[in-house]
């Protein structure tokens, strides 16, 4: 995941070393430019006048600030792996990559988040099952968003809350 750096027009998090805002399409000055850090990016949105790759979320190009409205993802090839990112405060997440499984939990977990106390030593895992990919809750205490009870199949975007934690899901 690129470092993320707020945008000085609308505040929206930005790859540190784009030369315009994802979300506004501002142009960053050089000054705020640092280089940018070398990222896998598991599905991208080409921009249609200068090439580039952008991250999914982005409405505008971050090389060359044009329009993204319209455009389609893409799988990159050999980058099919799942990520889930957390978000955190202040607009920042960090995100976490797997190929077939990840548990999350208070006690347990590639994603462990010990000071949640609504969150269960092994609350739920986000499983492959062939193409798709599954929620599964471990009968935990609170459930997971809407309080989900078992297994539910999640779709790219998805945007789930475990315990007091808020994860997307995204291949």
């Amino acid at each position: 995941m690129p470092e993320m750096s707020p945008c000085p027009s609308c505040n929206a998090p930005t790859p540190v070393g784009a030369r315009f805002c994802v979300a506004c399409g501002h142009k960053l000055s050089a000054s705020t430019k640092k280089l940018l850090q070398s990222t896998k990016k598991i599905k991208g949105t080409p921009c249609p006048t200068c090439g580039h790759v952008n991250s999914p979320p982005n409405k505008f190009c971050i090389e060359c600030g044009h329009s993204l409205k319209g455009t389609q993802l893409f799988p990159l090839p050999g980058q099919e792996k799942a990520r889930v990112s957390r978000m955190l405060a202040g607009g920042r997440y960090q995100e976490y990559r797997f190929d077939n499984e990840i548990l999350i939990g208070a006690a347990e977990g590639e994603i462990c988040v010990s000071e949640d106390s609504f969150l269960s030593g092994k609350h739920a895992a986000i499983v492959r099952q062939g193409d798709r990919y599954v929620l599964k809750d471990f009968d935990s205490l609170n459930g997971t968003f809407i309080r989900v009870k078992g297994e539910v199949e999640l779709k790219p975007g998805d945007i789930v809350m475990l315990g007091g934690q808020v994860f997307r899901f995204e291949v």
